[in-house]
């Protein structure tokens, strides 16, 4: 899991920098980089496969599949994160083709999705989800914020594409679906702590 979430961190970074930069080449090397975690998850999934059939054919290796459960509940979100995030990465493609500004909380919401997405990767290694959750809730709040702020297209779709990809990383470190769907749906910059980025 570790190098879909190092790919997906760099894939973020990266629609960050097109964003901020403006240049479409920028844009293009974000889309490459949701290709590359892509092919990462991809690696992931089969691995997985393998090591639960392990797991569940050898009497000393069963005890493994508590671990590997939060490994595959991750997984699955990942797929998810990735195809939000590639769905971002294009809609910021069109913004910057069509020229179409885009808020700095966006840009930011973005940046705190990486932070988090980063925090997964040390929840996954049997540290503590807060931090990968508490990103992907200021991710939803900058990008809520967006919307008090804009009725720009191309800023709607990429808020959009930010609160899926932050209900897909909070139910990656565990939280229950509705629950990550309220906690996105709610968030506000009023009373948040300041993240990582």
């Amino acid at each position: 899991a570790g190098l879909v979430l190092d790919r997906l961190v760099d894939a973020l970074e990266r629609i960050a920098e097109a964003l901020t930069t403006r240049r479409p080449e920028a844009a293009d090397a974000a889309l490459l980089a949701v290709a590359r975690a892509d092919g990462a998850h991809d690696g992931l999934v089969g691995t997985l496969e393998t090591a639960g059939e392990a797991a569940r054919l050898s009497p000393q290796r069963r005890g493994a599949l508590g671990g590997l459960d939060r490994y595959a509940v991750a997984a699955g979100e990942l797929g998810r994160m990735i195809e939000n995030v590639r769905a971002l990465a294009r809609g910021a493609t069109r913004a910057i083709d069509l020229k179409d500004s885009v808020p700095p909380e966006a840009v930011q919401a973005i940046e705190e999705l990486a932070a988090g997405a980063g925090a997964l990767k040390d929840y996954l290694e049997g540290g503590e989800p807060e931090p990968a959750r508490d990103a992907a809730v200021r991710a939803a709040a900058l990008a809520n914020a967006v919307l008090d702020t804009t009725g720009n297209l191309s800023a709607v779709h990429i808020v959009g594409q930010i609160r899926l990809a932050a209900v897909d990383l909070l139910r990656a470190a565990g939280t229950p679906r509705e629950a990550a769907q309220e906690a996105v749906r709610t968030a506000r910059l009023a009373g948040l702590p300041s993240g990582g980025s």
